[in-house]
């Protein structure tokens, strides 16, 4: 629901949870509510940027900025009366406006370093030191690690000498990893010190399903995905093939373009165990509803909200009859969901997720390019957080994040298929960013640079634009029913421009036969081209100046059809 301002106010999700916006007079966020019940309230400067931001459980937020706008600091803090610092975080800019070192309370200092173009080159963190070389394309030619994985790659280069690394923007050979493409540009296989993996695809280049084959004797898993008539994944499933166990099995619904919610039965940890061979790795059986709830407007979590049990869903019928997600299992309404907040970074991506006690039970240390280790939780709580990037979600089956219209790997920083928007999404459609510090790209179509709401709107107008266009490419549009058609159509002969004939007719006098017999005429109309619509060329105000000369285009017409008529009459 819109308010006066065309501002979101209220949505109604698809089991009946409402969520409500609450806005002052610029139409501004000031709050949000969850079945009226308080999630969230801001306060704001002069400008209309957070300051403060408080939890329903006493927990606090603030931002800072320095004097040019810039991000300075995010501090997070629990307790009603006496405050006590969760997470602080500095941030330090050099003379370009560019990211260059972050003081975090938690994890200690990261620093950044790039090359003239803006291109991440040197990233120091506690997770080591990090080091990339670039191609003119800017394709990621080379990355070194100075500190131990949690894996290390051992696989020797096998490509020809002389061969290059990427050959038309596509990887061949990184840090020990393989790579072929089909003739569509999209990864079928990769091959690593974990094991290989092929992907399959389908002809709308949509991932259909990928296999695992562990370096460990019989570790395999295959998984199958599913997505709706938007090109949005509403379901997967994940098999160990040695035992015929369902390890993971999850279905979606989404609002809009953001996963909404998610239902989620299996062993997620089990999965990510056979990827990792972390041999050790305690088994978590899972069976829960998720919700998600973002920030206004925009991709970055706010709350997640967890049951216990899935709600409603039968379990066995993934992937019948026709490609639809089909159910999970017959889980109840568990108690009161379980409440988690986010704390994000300066582009939105999760650090932690702090319970209703004001407790860490989630936190992740990152590599520059979103290769995430999870740390060990403080607490109980087993929740699991697949948040990463903007707009980004991890599969623990493949390790990589499916970003809305394509998938990303973060060991080598860059998706795995073409740009669906092909040039309109940058000269390299393969490229994720020039960093990952400062830019983002929600739906893995367009990258952007700092983004705020104002961005990501004109993202979601570009792409409507190019997804309508390739639509009625070579295609008719029926000005009636305003569908598409391979058939041509008269253009408005009872469309939005019949108001302008009208009007002329009745000031030179017709009855509604002559009327009649003018419009029959198909001399006198245009086709409507989906691509062009040229119909519209002269579509303007009618209190344009120009629009008298439209109108005079129509009544010279109109004379040379009625020879009798000798009068003037206005535009």
């Amino acid at each position: 629901m819109l308010g006066r301002l065309s501002k979101l106010i209220k949505t109604v999700r698809p089991d009946g949870k409402e969520v409500d916006y609450l806005r002052y007079g610029s139409g501004h966020l000031h709050g949000m509510l969850l079945d009226k019940e308080r999630i969230v309230d801001y306060e704001r400067d002069d400008n209309h940027r957070e300051v403060k931001r408080h939890w329903a459980q006493d927990m606090l937020q603030t931002t800072a900025y320095d004097a040019a706008g810039r991000l300075a600091n995010q501090h997070t803090q629990s307790g009603k009366y006496v405050k006590k610092s969760i997470l602080n975080r500095d941030y330090q800019y050099d003379g370009a406006n560019q990211l260059i070192n972050i003081k975090d309370s938690r994890k200690g200092e990261l620093s950044y370093r790039y090359d003239p173009i803006g291109r991440l080159i040197n990233a120091k963190g506690p997770l080591g030191e990090e080091t990339f070389s670039f191609d003119p394309a800017h394709n990621i030619l080379s990355k070194e690690h100075s500190a131990l994985s949690t894996y290390q790659h051992q696989v020797e280069n096998t490509l020809p000498s002389g061969l290059s690394k990427v050959m038309g923007n596509l990887l061949r050979h990184i840090s020990g990893s393989h790579f072929d493409y089909d003739q569509r540009g999209n990864l079928i296989k990769k091959e690593s010190a974990k094991g290989i993996q092929t992907f399959d695809w389908d002809g709308f280049n949509q991932m259909k399903s990928t296999t695992f084959r562990g370096a460990r004797a019989g570790s395999r898993l295959d998984t199958q995905y599913r997505y709706d008539v938007f090109g949005r994944r509403i379901g997967k499933r994940v098999v160990d093939v040695r035992t015929k166990e369902v390890l993971e099995q999850t279905l979606y619904d989404w609002d809009g373009l953001t996963i909404a919610s998610e239902d989620r039965i299996g062993e997620q940890l089990a999965v990510q165990a056979q990827i990792r061979k972390e041999a050790g790795s305690e088994k978590r059986k899972l069976s829960s509803e998720v919700q998600y709830l973002y920030e206004d407007g925009e991709f970055v979590p706010l709350v997640q909200y967890t049951n216990s049990a899935a709600v409603g869903l039968g379990y066995g019928s993934f992937g019948g009859g026709s490609g639809g997600a089909g159910s999970l299992g017959g889980g109840s309404k568990g108690v009161a969901p379980a409440v988690y907040h986010y704390v994000n970074d300066q582009i939105g991506t999760p650090q932690i997720l702090m319970n209703a006690d004001q407790e860490v039970v989630w936190e992740a240390q990152s590599k520059a390019w979103g290769d995430t280790v999870i740390s060990a939780p403080v607490s109980d709580d087993g929740v699991i957080n697949n948040h990463r990037f903007q707009g980004q979600y991890f599969d623990a089956e493949s390790e990589l994040h499916y970003n809305t219209f394509r998938y990303y790997d973060p060991e080598i920083g860059r998706f795995i298929s073409l740009d669906p928007i092909g040039l309109w999404g940058g000269l390299n459609n393969y490229q994720y960013a020039p960093n990952p510090v400062e830019w983002v790209d929600p739906w893995g179509l367009i990258r952007r640079y700092k983004p705020s709401k104002e961005l990501i709107e004109k993202i979601m107008e570009n792409a409507k634009r190019k997804g309508l266009f390739d639509k009625t490419k070579n295609k008719f549009i029926d000005p009636n029913t305003l569908m598409t058609t391979d058939n041509p159509v008269m253009g408005h002969k009872h469309g939005s421009e019949n108001w302008r004939m009208i009007k002329k007719a009745e000031e030179l006098g017709w009855d509604q036969k002559k009327f009649d017999a003018y419009m029959s005429q198909t001399k006198h109309w245009q086709i409507e081209d989906g691509a062009s619509n040229s119909s519209h060329r002269f579509e303007m105000s009618k209190n344009d100046p120009r629009s008298s000369r439209r109108m005079s285009r129509i009544e010279s017409d109109m004379k040379k059809f009625d020879k009798s008529y000798k009068g003037q009459c206005s535009g």
